[in-house]
């Protein structure tokens, strides 16, 4: 019987391993360089209210962090920990996004040096691309955000702990409806018993009123009857 406990393991030998994590490693270093270069150049006053002076290396730190940083996590998500199809697609996706924007900053970067270029950035177009750098942070600030809340969202965990709120949401629903089931019955049972002692109730209630008004406006005590006495017949017929 398969245990689908155990982990699926692929072995590689050292030396493959070695290589393309070295030529790996050079690349996304190459890429962080232009990235960090273009960000601190083009968008080096995004975080002027911050940072101040700082700004340029701040912009260049965050443009790394949004773009070839979060390749490689993204991408390492992606194989040690999504654990549901969405969680995979969404790693899947913002990796891809992620060295996307890296490459095409690079790129971008690389053919603003030409010297045939460089010469020719007068101030309009330095404008536009420092609105471009601005932007690109932006995205992939937001970018990143918006994929690792949703990449939490539908994680098995999120998704269990949702399904037991749901559970508790539909025990406190039943609990409620069968105490107001529980309150109108009593509510009905009170109000019939206390129609059935009404009537007496209201006559003795009425009799005490007629009783105390006619005492009240005529001025009349009432007088208990005085005893009967006894008489000889009444004696006799005892005897």
């Amino acid at each position: 019987m398969y245990n689908f406990d155990s982990p699926l393991t692929h072995d590689k030998p050292v030396t493959a391993r070695a290589v393309g994590v070295i030529f790996g490693g050079a690349l996304v270093t190459l890429s962080a360089l232009t990235s960090a270069a273009f960000f601190y150049r083009f968008a080096g006053s995004a975080f002027a209210f911050l940072a101040g002076d700082l700004s340029p290396w701040l912009s260049a730190l965050v443009g790394v962090l949004c773009f070839e940083v979060a390749s490689l996590v993204w991408a390492w998500l992606r194989a040690n920990d999504a654990d549901t199809d969405a969680q995979l697609a969404i790693s899947n996706i913002a990796a891809w996004a992620a060295m996307g924007g890296g490459l095409a900053v690079t790129c971008v970067y690389f053919g603003l040096t030409i010297d045939l270029v460089a010469t020719r950035l007068d101030e309009t177009a330095i404008m536009v691309l420092s609105l471009i750098g601005a932007l690109l942070i932006v995205a992939g600030i937001a970018g990143n955000f918006a994929a690792g809340h949703v990449y939490r969202v539908n994680a098995a965990t999120h998704a269990a702990a949702a399904q037991s709120a749901e559970l508790r949401a539909m025990q406190a629903g039943a609990a409620f409806a069968a105490n107001r089931e529980t309150t109108y019955a009593e509510l009905a049972r009170t109000m019939e018993a206390i129609r059935q002692a009404l009537p007496e109730t209201a006559a003795s209630a009425g009799q005490a009123n007629a009783q105390q008004f006619i005492s009240e406006r005529f001025k009349v005590t009432p007088q208990e009857d005085p005893p009967v006495r006894p008489t000889m017949a009444s004696v006799n017929g005892q005897k």
